[in-house]
């Protein structure tokens, strides 16, 4: 896995006292889902984000992405050459699609093209470009992801280790600063995962950063850094490897199980920057 050398001198993204609330029960009492939170996230850099179902990671993940206005803070996005002050919510269009991808757990349910090279293509509007499956940059996006003997099949047809690389390549070809993604290895074996994180770690390397939402603790070892979440609130921020030695929830077992062992190995770790 190639880790920056050193963080931006700017984050990529800045979160301040988020704080995100639903209506709840029948009488419509607001819910807390999000209390509070605050983050960097850096240029180069991937972060866990864990924490139990209901823990607040998928509202995060909305919130950061402009998609759901928080009832308080603020977030904040930027090249990482300066300071962050643009607000995800007001951006449109290929302005938001430069600086901002978010993957879906369940890429499939976004789908609109009836090829996978059709659904690529449906991304290149974003940055000023027809969507025309023919597009150079459709089968470069497609080849880099190990996708493109699948260009004319039915994104519906594909397995979901495939769909899943399909939902990164159609949200990358904008080539966007920040990637999220929620639960990349949902459902996924060994192989399919570590096919994931090794495309993941070619768009790392040119320098995006990515916040990766997550249960699964092979992905761990493979982050530098986790935020975690509990009842909407952070209950930890540091090294991936202080997470997994200390972890906030119990049980602890699953999460220890992928820390390194003092032979360097893990229990259950993906092995770091593997292909597909």
């Amino acid at each position: 896995m190639d880790r920056p050398a050193r963080l931006s001198p700017h984050p990529v993204l800045r979160a301040t006292a988020l704080t995100a609330r639903y209506p709840s029960g029948a009488d419509g009492s607001p819910r807390t889902a999000l209390s509070d939170v605050s983050f960097e996230l850096h240029a180069g850099e991937r972060v866990a984000l864990v924490g139990p179902n209901g823990s607040g990671k998928s509202t995060l993940l909305f919130v950061l992405a402009g998609a759901r206005r928080p009832d308080a803070g603020s977030v904040r996005v930027g090249d990482g050459t300066r300071e962050p002050s643009t607000d995800p919510a007001r951006l449109r269009g290929r302005d938001l699609a430069r600086l901002l991808g978010l993957v879906f757990q369940n890429p499939e349910l976004g789908f609109v093209g009836r090829t996978c090279a059709a659904e690529v293509a449906a991304s290149l509007p974003a940055i000023g470009r027809p969507a025309d499956p023919a597009d150079p940059a459709v089968r470069a996006a497609l080849a880099a992801f190990g996708l493109e003997a699948l260009a004319t099949e039915d994104p519906f047809r594909i397995s979901e280790g495939e769909q899943r690389r399909l939902g990164i390549a159609a949200t990358s070809i904008a080539r966007p600063a920040i990637l999220l993604l929620d639960e990349p290895t949902f459902a996924l074996d060994r192989r399919a995962t570590e096919a994931v994180i090794g495309l993941l770690d070619r768009l790392r390397s040119d320098g995006r950063a990515q916040l990766m939402a997550t249960h699964d603790p092979r992905l761990i070892p493979a982050c530098d850094r986790a935020v975690a979440l509990d009842g909407g609130r952070v209950v930890f921020e540091g090294t991936a490897a202080a997470f997994l030695v200390d972890p906030p929830y119990r049980p602890a077992d699953p999460w220890r199980d992928a820390a390194p062992r003092s032979d360097g190995s893990a229990t259950d770790a993906l092995p770091a920057g593997r292909g597909p």
